[in-house]
């Protein structure tokens, strides 16, 4: 997760690691003990109490402000800044960062989940993507693909 989770670095080059970062190895660490004890045969309770803990740290790096549960804290006594957090608010990544921004060839629609779709995949209704343009460099490696585009007509969708 490096690449999507980069160190934040600090004076003197000292490199501070994110939250989810050090979450991602606890449920790693957590993880690796829960099977050694189990290859070893530990006992019932101990198992136990490896999947409790795992299940806490997997709990916590999607949401840290569980009710009834303890939060997950920082060396230094602040709590971590799980998904849920990250996502919510209007600081959030989604009010924050995403909604509002100028941009080319984009529409405007209302947005809802779909629990049809995997977690790396917007749906785009119909009639917006048959309006939506976006320039396409035709090449050696796709001139087949755009002449059926553009053989279909812009009334039948995928066309151009």
């Amino acid at each position: 997760p490096l690449s999507v989770i980069p160190a934040d670095i600090m004076c003197c080059s000292a490199k501070n690691q994110d939250d989810l970062t050090h979450k991602l190895a606890d449920i790693i660490k957590s993880n690796n003990e829960l099977l050694r004890n189990e290859q070893s045969g530990a006992a019932a309770h101990v198992i136990l109490e490896n999947i409790k803990m795992l299940q806490f740290h997997v709990a916590t790096l999607v949401d840290n402000d569980m009710p009834g549960m303890p939060r997950a804290m920082q060396k230094s006594g602040k709590p971590l800044k799980a998904i849920k957090a990250r996502l919510k608010g209007k600081e959030g990544r989604i009010r924050g960062n995403l909604m509002g921004k100028r941009v080319d060839f984009s529409a405007r629609t209302v947005i809802t989940p779909d629990p049809n779709l995997r977690i790396d995949q917007v749906g785009v209704p119909r009639s917006i993507a048959q309006n939506l343009t976006f320039p396409e460099i035709v090449t050696p490696f796709n001139i087949d693909k755009m002449q059926v585009l553009v053989r279909r007509g812009n009334s039948q969708y995928p066309g151009a």
